[in-house]
């Protein structure tokens, strides 16, 4: 479990803490999730790229006007990252902890965890709830102006190295 103690994105988010709550006070669930490699699946989300975890590129799209991120998208695909990755893990650093908790049944009990506590990170499970398709469409905007963007840096750098190359 990926858990907040950020009051703006609480309420940015609407959400609240868990009914029988075992975090810290004053953190609230941002996603919930199962791995055979526990140190692996953690380290994909406080990693330094966006590219290996939906969550954190998921967290950084709405977080990306509050700390100043810049998207990058790559050209095919639906890969996303943020060139101030650094910022990006020092937020997660300073506003979250991980909570783990041992299941026979990992997957199982991911699952009635996600449907009864809906943490708003975890939109494969919950794309049909309002905040999941608002994220996903946050989502794909960003990759979409990302790509934009990559497409007018190249044009203008095909522009300047035409512009010295010596006339004939």
């Amino acid at each position: 479990m990926f858990c907040s103690n950020n009051d703006w994105l609480a309420r940015e988010l609407s959400v609240r803490q868990l009914d029988s709550n075992p975090l810290p006070a004053g953190y609230f669930p941002l996603y919930i999730g199962s791995a055979s490699n526990l140190q692996r699946r953690v380290r994909s989300h406080v990693g330094r790229s966006s590219v290996a975890s939906s969550m954190r590129g998921s967290l950084g799209t709405i977080l990306a006007e509050q700390i100043g991120l810049t998207p990058l998208a790559s050209d095919v695909g639906a890969d996303m990252w943020f060139a101030e990755e650094a910022v990006l893990s020092e937020w997660i650093d300073q506003h979250c902890v991980v909570g783990v908790r041992e299941a026979a049944n990992p997957l199982q009990l991911e699952k009635a965890l996600v449907v009864t506590q809906r943490p708003p990170l975890n939109i494969s499970f919950l794309k049909t709830t309002p905040l999941a398709r608002c994220l996903i469409g946050a989502r794909a905007r960003v990759r979409a102006e990302a790509r934009r963007l990559r497409v007018e840096q190249r044009a203008s750098s095909i522009i300047c190295e035409v512009a010295r190359e010596p006339a004939q």
